[in-house]
């Protein structure tokens, strides 16, 4: 279970760092322990397996994404910087509704 436990951080070791987070292998395994003795190899094996297909995107991927993603766009739409995808959306836009508090 241990061997298991380190490859899954070797994959996962930022999900929330920036948030204080600091995953461990033992946080890893305490995690399997949650389910029946029997169980937790499996768990791990299959979290792992899934893993391996890239259902999780580290911080370092998300951002190329976002920048491939953006660039994508200013060429489409023949901006000279992605600075202006953001200025003709309308979520960019004020709010014109006002929020009370409390």
């Amino acid at each position: 279970m241990q061997q298991l436990a380190d490859d899954i951080l070797a994959i996962i070791g930022d999900y929330q760092n920036d948030f204080g987070v600091q995953l461990t292998t033992q946080n890893i395994i305490d995690w399997a322990n949650q389910f029946d003795e029997v169980d937790r190899e499996f768990v791990l094996q299959e979290f792992l397996h899934l893993l391996d297909h890239g259902i999780y995107v580290s911080k370092d991927q998300a951002i190329e994404l976002l920048n491939q993603s953006l660039q994508a766009l200013s060429r489409h739409f023949k901006l000279s910087k992605c600075a202006g995808i953001f200025a003709r959306n309308p979520f960019s836009q004020p709010s014109t509704s006002t929020k009370k508090s409390g």
